[in-house]
């Protein structure tokens, strides 16, 4: 593929960051002006409003009046960030999708790490954006260490606490993903199960208030998370032929 005719897709979960979505918003859009200044019209940065109680369906509303690169997905309820990340790899048109929270815990100037990565190494499908220096407190240590000795146990899979949902997908890893059952479908052990060929690469990792640099995961989350995937693992069979109803979850869309 002609990098002149590539497109890229920004997937972004959003929760309740209504006070960060124009900065947030402001980089990301400098990053692919700087990728693609000819082509700048043909990328587009998915916002997957997961039901928040805050303004940011109305904040990433009036960006998408303002830019017809933004597009916007109002979930009918929150259905957790990997859902809503789901649902946004299933709506992605880009040639490389990038995925990324919306707390700016990883800097949207990485993207051109990231980027450059994937396009540098034939074949490659998917890079993972791998923290460095990762801060948190003991409740949020402990809750990330059982979580991910929980994915070894269940899935015999050696999980990287450094690896969160920060990374590039090439076109054929995003059509893997869509074409498997949606549950827990952007999880990163079925990420590297069903996307063989991964790689990893250090990228900054900025820790701060929530909306400027504060993860939204808790101990608590981290919990809920961690039951689902149990519960994934308990009825694998019943989840196999599942697929993704946007119809069921989405309340609105814009700029479609």
């Amino acid at each position: 593929m002609s990098l002149q005719t590539s497109t890229i897709s920004v997937v972004i979960p959003i929760y309740n960051s209504s006070k960060s979505i124009l900065l947030l918003y402001t980089r990301v859009a400098r990053v692919l002006g700087e990728l693609h200044p000819q082509e700048k019209k043909a990328d587009e940065i998915l916002l997957i409003d997961d039901f928040s109680q805050d303004q940011s369906f109305a904040v990433i509303s009036w960006l998408a009046a303002r830019d017809p690169r933004v597009k916007v997905v109002k979930l009918k309820k929150n259905l957790g960030q990997h859902e809503a990340i789901a649902i946004g790899l299933s709506l992605a048109t880009g040639s490389f999708v990038v995925v990324m929270d919306d707390d700016l815990q990883d800097p949207p100037e990485e993207i051109h790490k990231l980027y450059s990565a994937i396009v540098d190494v034939d074949g490659c499908d998917a890079v993972f954006g791998q923290r460095k220096d990762r801060r948190g407190s003991w409740p949020q240590k402990i809750s990330s260490l059982l979580f991910h000795r929980s994915l070894k146990v269940l899935f015999q899979y050696q999980s990287d606490p450094t690896i969160a949902c920060f990374c590039i997908l090439s076109r054929r890893a995003v059509q893997l993903l869509n074409q498997s059952d949606h549950c827990m479908k952007f999880c990163f052990y079925k990420v590297k199960t069903l996307v063989p060929n991964t790689k990893k690469l250090q990228v900054a990792h900025h820790q701060g208030q929530r909306g400027l640099g504060h993860s939204s995961y808790t101990t608590i989350t981290r919990t809920v998370l961690a039951i689902k995937i149990l519960g994934l693992a308990m009825l694998r069979k019943s989840y196999k032929k599942k697929r993704l109803n946007l119809d069921v979850y989405v309340e609105k869309k814009i700029n479609f």
